[in-house]
């Protein structure tokens, strides 16, 4: 399964010994474009390495290959996105939010504190639902230039 996100393609890689997703930097359409792409993809990568909260993705691996091809090697995650389950089961009951809710609001409380301690920060949130457990991919986390 592949997916497109803001700086590259996820694809669901089986490796010998788990599956993993494997996030690979699109190039950029200008040189200036490439190489702002280029250091947010490693910033983001270096970032979100850090965090270990139950509720977040681990990151296992990132960096560029032998020709200059910037990954990164992280959990794979099966289940539904949030949005596809509350399109497809809207109204949710109260306290299935609280709990989708409670661990998203835990996640996001160690990625502030551990990356963004003095500065605002804009993360791309998305969410995937796994029975009744929810686990998080913050894409696009960098230190805010101003306001979003």
């Amino acid at each position: 399964r592949r997916r497109h996100t803001r700086y590259g393609t996820v694809t669901g890689v089986q490796t010998c010994a788990l599956p993993i997703s494997l996030k690979v930097l699109d190039a950029g359409k200008t040189p200036e474009a490439d190489r702002e792409m280029r250091q947010r993809f490693m910033l983001e990568a270096a970032a979100c390495a850090r965090l270990n909260h139950p509720n977040t993705v681990r990151i296992f691996d990132y960096g560029k290959t032998w020709d200059d091809v910037l990954y990164i090697s992280m959990e794979y995650i099966h289940g539904r996105t949030l949005h596809h389950v509350i399109r497809q089961e809207a109204p949710l009951p109260l306290q299935r939010l609280l709990n989708i809710s409670r661990q998203i609001c835990g996640s996001l409380r160690e990625a502030h504190l551990a990356l963004c301690p003095n500065c605002g920060g804009r993360m791309e949130l998305r969410c995937v639902v796994q029975g009744r457990a929810t686990r998080k991919v913050l894409e696009g986390l960098e230190r805010s230039r101003g306001p979003p």
